[in-house]
């Protein structure tokens, strides 16, 4: 398990906070290494087109740094493609929200463009989206409030254990799944193909 932080607002609840604390490797996109300093904390890597970070950051970690310059594409979604090239199985991606409505969005699909590759889970200070692809278990609790997004409307969904339970269903937009809740301790979501970002609010779920 590997922290990628995107250089959107640094996390302030407990939860990925802790997820910070206790990883053993922090990637940090870009400016991203200048807000885990100013926390506290040292990046073991330093990755995209370098562009927000310091000169002096960059010249006290230069052997952990990885320039990506191709501004075709953003620093999240370059230094998602190199932990695939790394061999990376599971990532959380804290900061990705937070600042500009259109890097949150973007960073989401991002984030599911990625999750038939990598076990995905991008982290907010209100809850966490998972990228789930074939037949998975999601833990939970009674009352958790729980939205589903799929950006291919061609995917046939089974969601259990919800209040409103999504029994072979195409969800026709993006909004189609969201405002639901868990009545159980795990969730057990099946896909046709493909991959779905779910959503859960933190509550009780540690």
């Amino acid at each position: 398990m590997v922290v990628i932080l995107a250089n959107g607002k640094f996390p302030t609840h407990p939860i990925p906070l802790e997820i910070i604390r206790q990883s053993k490797t922090v990637i940090c996109c870009d400016g991203a290494a200048e807000q885990l300093l100013g926390w506290g904390r040292y990046p073991d890597y330093i990755t995209g087109d370098l562009d927000s970070v310091s000169r002096s950051t960059m010249n006290q970690f230069p052997r952990r740094l990885r320039r990506f310059p191709d501004q075709n594409w953003s620093d999240l979604y370059k230094t998602l493609r190199w932990c695939v090239d790394m061999n990376y199985q599971q990532v959380q991606i804290l900061g990705a929200t937070g600042d500009r409505e259109d890097h949150t969005i973007g960073n989401l699909f991002i984030a599911l463009d990625f999750a038939q590759q990598l076990k995905v889970e991008l982290i907010t200070d209100s809850g966490r989206f998972t990228g789930v692809s074939g037949d998975q278990n999601l833990p939970s609790f009674i009352g958790q409030q729980v939205s589903l997004f799929s950006a291919d409307p061609k995917i046939t969904i089974t969601a259990d254990r919800l209040k409103y339970n999504i029994n072979s269903i195409n969800l026709s937009t993006l909004y189609n799944g969201i405002l639901n809740e868990s009545m159980k301790e795990n969730i057990k979501i099946s896909l046709s193909h493909g991959s779905i970002l779910v959503y859960q609010l933190f509550g009780g779920l540690k």
